[in-house]
């Protein structure tokens, strides 16, 4: 029995079918291939809302970014040098350069958002399955 699912995109008229077949059965594997690209290269943890996208396309935590952002906070913790209004993406050390708005005039990326709803309901549903 295939079963599909609609995710919602908060705020917005739009919703996309998802096929979560594939987590049935054999899901821990495939949750744990799915978790793998939920992973923040910052705090190393699945994404916490919200989520934004770099101009590059990848992927942090807002809360990840403003770290990033504001070099008293992140440089403590690394080596990377932040100038005002810029830093690399983490993943592929592109420069991205923050309008006046800072990290907050980054995009949330609702379909990650969603992808993660998805991911953390079939952990729990397979968790309550174990019991």
């Amino acid at each position: 029995m295939e079963r599909k699912e609609e995710v919602k995109f908060v705020g917005a008229a739009m919703s996309l079918p998802v096929d979560l077949s594939c987590l049935q059965g054999g899901g821990a594997a495939a949750l744990s291939t799915l978790e793998k690209q939920l992973i923040c290269p910052i705090c190393m943890e699945v994404f916490n809302k919200p989520v934004v996208i770099l101009p590059c396309q990848h992927n942090l935590c807002r809360k990840c970014a403003n770290e990033l952002y504001q070099p008293s906070l992140f440089q403590a913790r690394t080596t990377m040098t932040v100038s005002s209004g810029r830093f690399r993406c983490p993943s592929c050390k592109q420069e991205v350069v923050l309008d006046r708005h800072g990290v907050y005039g980054l995009q949330r990326n609702l379909l990650v958002e969603n992808i993660i709803d998805v991911y953390k309901q079939e952990v729990s549903n397979n968790s309550k399955a174990t019991r």
